[in-house]
């Protein structure tokens, strides 16, 4: 029997092969590119699609939060937003039916047990030379110990004046293994030492999400909570004390988008 049938056989199920080959890892790429695109398009029409940001109704005094990625103020005694008179944010007062006034300022002063936001110490300076009220917050993580990270802020922060703002614990996230209970646990340690170092009660900040799904009823109860929820007329979480209602306002003298919050 001739074997030049059966290495043409052979030959054509290695081609056959190779072409499967190429086949999948083709639709493999492509599959990876639509991925991609319908992430960037998803992401582009989620902010697209929630329109411009516009202030509460029945609010007029505002608290804006910033750290370095709003880089440097550039004048403090002009931090004012101004609206249009559809309520939404105007860039330039000539835009505005209506200009009010920032009157808290919180910003950043430390992550961890041991980062400082780089433009903290000149930017706190600054403000409290001026008739604001001005606080100062830390972003809390998980899986780092929590007097540490109390101790990184009382340090960063230094002493309180008796009208500045109570500090601020920013507590956003569970690091992969962190159960509620223990996160519950930690915040309290970082509560109760800057408490104790300053004697003002610490105000919570965190999503609205997480403040109904995350934080325990005793620490709801006991603390201030500042939530964060957008592109509604109030939050979900009803508890709330402060409400940060945009990522997306415009403050005269800062560049690029604010947080802005009001108070209830």
């Amino acid at each position: 029997m001739s074997k030049k049938p059966v290495r043409r056989k052979i030959r054509r199920r290695r081609a056959a092969s190779r072409g499967q080959r190429k086949r999948n890892s083709l639709l493999l790429v492509i599959g990876l590119l639509l991925l991609a695109a319908i992430f960037v398009v998803t992401k582009y029409v989620r902010l697209a699609g929630d329109g411009p940001a516009r202030i509460p109704d029945g609010y007029n005094a505002f608290c804006i939060d910033i750290s370095h990625h709003n880089g440097i103020v550039r004048d403090w005694d002009r931090l004012q937003i101004h609206v249009r008179a559809d309520g939404t944010f105007a860039e330039k007062a000539s835009e505005a039916a209506a200009t009010y006034p920032v009157t808290m300022v919180y910003m950043k002063a430390t992550e961890g047990e041991t980062m400082q936001d780089r433009h903290f110490p000149g930017q706190w300076q600054e403000a409290r030379k001026r008739a604001l009220s001005v606080g100062a917050y830390h972003f809390y993580r998980t899986d780092k110990d929590p007097l540490r990270q109390a101790e990184n802020f009382i340090r960063t922060v230094g002493p309180l004046r008796e009208r500045d703002l109570a500090p601020v614990l920013d507590v956003e996230s569970l690091h992969k293994g962190c159960t509620h209970a223990e996160l519950n646990a930690g915040i309290r340690v970082w509560l109760e030492a800057v408490e104790a170092h300053y004697g003002k009660k610490p105000i919570i900040y965190t999503s609205d999400n997480f403040a109904r799904r995350v934080l325990s009823e005793d620490i709801i109860k006991e603390y201030r909570i500042w939530v964060a929820h957008y592109g509604v007329k109030a939050p979900d979480f009803s508890s709330w004390s402060l409400w940060q209602f945009t990522e997306r306002g415009r403050v005269e003298g800062i560049q690029g988008y604010v947080d802005i919050s009001v108070e209830r």
